[in-house]
């Protein structure tokens, strides 16, 4: 068999029927099968999200993936041994290191949004209702903040105080008092606190 050179700027291959050239300057400029190294913008089949393969990922396929460094949103069971946090660790009611403050001045009708916070009333006292819609462990705690007594309501629940085996339909909170109020179910609630008879 015979060796040789042939002289040329480009080639000319089949590609199913139809004829393609390329240059020999574009094929030496080529990237190697190992390891190459590119530049510009590479653009690579996106894989289905989730896929746990050797495939290469796609910025698309990281956005569709995983949750983003800011504003995360995540589902189901979130597990960790130890989370550590800088700035405000916050929910729907606000800062978690802190009880968030209702205040009022008037007599007040006790609602599912109060529940977790603190109510500090300095007249009228409040009222506790079957509309007041708490759930099995929402609670919140009322402070009377005032040097009269303030009188707490209950409208058609079942209300005990703490060390007491009667219903109460109404319950006194002392001047200067505070007492918090836990839903044990469905329109029933614990009191317990100083200044609460």
């Amino acid at each position: 068999m015979a060796y040789g050179k042939i002289k040329a700027d480009s080639i000319i291959y089949d590609n199913s029927g139809s004829d393609v050239e390329k240059t020999l300057a574009s094929l030496a400029a080529a990237a190697p099968s190992a390891s190459p190294t590119f530049t510009g913008t590479v653009t690579i089949p996106t894989p289905t999200a989730g896929d746990n393969t050797t495939k290469a990922a796609s910025t698309a396929f990281v956005v569709a993936s995983f949750a983003p460094k800011a504003g995360p949103t995540f589902t189901g069971t979130l597990g960790a041994a130890t989370v550590t946090a800088t700035g405000v660790v916050s929910d729907l009611k606000g800062d978690v290191r802190s009880i968030p403050q209702l205040s009022k001045s008037a007599a007040h009708t006790i609602v599912a949004a109060d529940s977790g916070k603190h109510s500090i009333n300095s007249t009228g006292g409040w009222t506790f209702n079957t509309s007041t819609g708490f759930t099995a462990g929402q609670a919140i705690t009322l402070i009377n903040n005032s040097g009269s007594d303030q009188t707490i309501t209950n409208t058609g629940c079942t209300m005990y105080l703490g060390g007491d085996t009667s219903s109460k339909s109404t319950l006194t909170l002392k001047g200067r008092g505070i007492a918090t109020f836990i839903c044990t179910a469905s329109n029933v609630y614990y009191g317990s606190g100083a200044g609460l008879e």
